[in-house]
Protein backbone atom coordinates (compact mmCIF):
# COMPACT_ATOMS: atom_id res chain seq x y z
CA UNK A 1 0.00 0.00 0.00
CA UNK A 2 2.94 2.21 -0.15
CA UNK A 3 2.37 3.31 -3.32
CA UNK A 4 -1.24 4.54 -2.68
CA UNK A 5 -1.32 8.26 -1.72
CA UNK A 6 -4.35 10.66 -1.15
CA UNK A 7 -5.35 13.03 -3.44
CA UNK A 8 -7.42 15.74 -3.62
CA UNK A 9 -10.96 16.50 -5.33
CA UNK A 10 -9.35 18.97 -8.12
CA UNK A 11 -6.20 16.60 -8.54
CA UNK A 12 -8.96 13.57 -9.32
CA UNK A 13 -10.99 15.99 -11.49
CA UNK A 14 -8.28 16.61 -13.75
CA UNK A 15 -7.06 12.82 -13.33
CA UNK A 16 -10.46 11.59 -14.60
CA UNK A 17 -10.81 13.92 -17.45
CA UNK A 18 -7.20 13.85 -18.60
CA UNK A 19 -6.28 16.93 -18.65
CA UNK A 20 -2.24 18.37 -17.73
CA UNK A 21 -1.60 19.56 -14.11
CA UNK A 22 -0.01 23.09 -13.62
CA UNK A 23 1.56 25.16 -11.55
CA UNK A 24 -0.92 27.43 -10.04
CA UNK A 25 -0.06 31.47 -10.49
CA UNK A 26 -1.69 32.44 -7.54
CA UNK A 27 -0.84 31.74 -4.10
CA UNK A 28 -3.69 30.91 -1.19
CA UNK A 29 -3.39 33.11 2.18
CA UNK A 30 -5.90 31.27 4.63
CA UNK A 31 -8.00 33.23 7.40
CA UNK A 32 -9.44 31.76 10.54
CA UNK A 33 -12.68 34.38 10.46
CA UNK A 34 -12.85 32.87 14.02
CA UNK A 35 -9.47 34.39 15.22
CA UNK A 36 -11.49 37.91 14.53
CA UNK A 37 -13.86 37.01 17.05
CA UNK A 38 -12.08 36.73 20.05
CA UNK A 39 -10.83 40.06 21.68
CA UNK A 40 -7.49 40.64 21.91
CA UNK A 41 -4.86 42.53 24.19
CA UNK A 42 -3.34 45.60 23.10
CA UNK A 43 0.62 43.59 23.44
CA UNK A 44 -0.49 42.07 19.97
CA UNK A 45 -0.15 45.36 17.95
CA UNK A 46 2.74 45.15 16.57
CA UNK A 47 2.01 41.09 15.14
CA UNK A 48 1.91 40.84 11.41
CA UNK A 49 -1.17 38.80 11.71
CA UNK A 50 -3.74 40.33 9.12
CA UNK A 51 -6.55 40.19 11.71
CA UNK A 52 -4.95 41.97 14.08
CA UNK A 53 -3.29 44.69 11.51
CA UNK A 54 -7.10 45.03 10.32
CA UNK A 55 -8.25 45.56 13.96
CA UNK A 56 -5.37 47.97 14.74
CA UNK A 57 -5.57 50.12 11.65
CA UNK A 58 -4.87 53.72 10.79
CA UNK A 59 -7.49 56.34 10.53
CA UNK A 60 -6.91 56.32 6.76
CA UNK A 61 -8.02 52.66 6.08
CA UNK A 62 -10.90 52.56 8.76
CA UNK A 63 -14.35 52.56 6.16
CA UNK A 64 -12.04 49.61 4.38
CA UNK A 65 -13.28 46.06 4.68
CA UNK A 66 -11.55 43.30 5.67
CA UNK A 67 -10.80 41.91 2.23
CA UNK A 68 -9.99 45.19 0.66
CA UNK A 69 -7.45 45.45 3.33
CA UNK A 70 -5.87 42.81 2.86
CA UNK A 71 -5.69 43.24 -1.19
CA UNK A 72 -4.84 46.74 -0.97
CA UNK A 73 -2.56 47.62 2.42
CA UNK A 74 -1.50 44.36 3.77
CA UNK A 75 -0.23 42.19 1.17
CA UNK A 76 1.86 45.34 -0.20
CA UNK A 77 3.00 46.47 3.18
CA UNK A 78 3.39 43.24 4.65
CA UNK A 79 3.84 40.13 2.60
CA UNK A 80 6.09 41.71 -0.84
CA UNK A 81 8.36 42.75 1.82
CA UNK A 82 9.55 39.90 2.85
CA UNK A 83 9.77 38.66 -0.76
CA UNK A 84 12.59 38.64 -3.36
CA UNK A 85 10.85 39.78 -6.78
CA UNK A 86 11.42 36.93 -9.19
CA UNK A 87 10.31 36.96 -12.94
CA UNK A 88 7.26 34.54 -11.71
CA UNK A 89 5.92 36.98 -8.50
CA UNK A 90 2.62 35.20 -7.78
CA UNK A 91 -0.64 37.30 -6.28
CA UNK A 92 -2.10 36.41 -3.51
CA UNK A 93 -5.82 34.88 -2.66
CA UNK A 94 -7.29 35.22 0.39
CA UNK A 95 -9.28 32.49 1.55
CA UNK A 96 -11.22 32.65 4.63
CA UNK A 97 -12.20 29.39 6.80
CA UNK A 98 -13.90 28.40 10.31
CA UNK A 99 -17.04 30.18 11.69
CA UNK A 100 -19.18 27.69 9.59
CA UNK A 101 -18.78 29.92 6.67
CA UNK A 102 -19.48 27.35 3.67
CA UNK A 103 -21.21 28.70 0.75
CA UNK A 104 -24.53 27.66 0.36
CA UNK A 105 -28.11 28.09 -1.57
CA UNK A 106 -30.48 29.20 0.42
CA UNK A 107 -27.89 31.81 2.34
CA UNK A 108 -27.84 30.81 6.05
CA UNK A 109 -27.39 32.67 9.06
CA UNK A 110 -22.94 31.55 9.41
CA UNK A 111 -22.80 32.01 5.64
CA UNK A 112 -23.99 35.59 5.61
CA UNK A 113 -22.39 36.51 8.76
CA UNK A 114 -19.08 35.24 7.37
CA UNK A 115 -19.43 37.35 4.68
CA UNK A 116 -20.60 40.60 6.90
CA UNK A 117 -17.24 40.34 8.72
CA UNK A 118 -15.08 39.77 5.28
CA UNK A 119 -17.07 42.76 3.32
CA UNK A 120 -18.11 44.95 5.73
CA UNK A 121 -15.99 47.70 7.85
CA UNK A 122 -16.01 46.64 11.58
Amino acid sequence: MSGMRQVSIQEAVHMVDNQKLVICSETITHLSLAQGAMLKSEKDANSTDILVMYRNRSETHKNMSLDSYFYKVFCRETLKAGEKESERTKNRMLLPKRMRGKAVYPVDYHYARAMLIMHKPW
